[in-house]
């Protein structure tokens, strides 16, 4: 939701060419980060079923080594996301667009996304686990903790 606010508001940036720029960027971020999610999602989805899994056949430390493989996993995805996002910045921009201040604009950006990829995948893959063992309530009040932290903080 936060990216589509983000979207309405470029659109009352003064001066068409900057709220092109802004609105062009935010889309060429947007699904670069989308992208890069899906991956932490289908660990957190795999993640899930073989917890899950391994819990109703009451094999709790079957469940236990997959919780910390899957979080494991995540933190190493997270890391190499962030490694392919800041080797080539420039080159993921250019899939979209071949605007030159368009692609500036959008590689400063991604030094952002690059940040937000270890928070985004922990907090993904822990979402798997935390379902899988049946904890949902504790997974929506640690996420709304957190982001009622971030938000705060602002």
């Amino acid at each position: 939701m936060a990216f589509e606010v983000v979207a309405l508001l470029c659109g009352i940036i003064p001066g068409d060419h900057e709220a092109i720029v802004a609105i062009g960027s935010n889309a060429i971020v947007f699904n670069i980060s989308s992208l890069l999610f899906m991956v932490y999602l289908g660990t957190s989805i795999s993640g899930n079923v073989r917890i899950g899994t391994a819990l109703g056949s009451g094999d709790v430390k079957r469940a236990t080594i997959a919780s910390y493989i899957v979080i494991g996993l995540g933190m190493f995805l997270s890391l190499f996301n962030m490694a392919i996002i800041l080797s080539f910045r420039k080159e993921l921009c250019s899939l979209f667009t071949s605007d030159l201040e368009l692609i500036e604009s959008s590689k400063s950006l991604l030094l952002v996304v690059a940040l937000y990829q270890f928070p985004d995948a922990v907090n993904a893959v822990e979402q798997g686990v935390y379902q899988a063992s049946g904890r949902q309530k504790l997974a929506a009040k640690l996420n709304f903790i957190a982001y009622c932290t971030y938000w705060c903080d602002r």
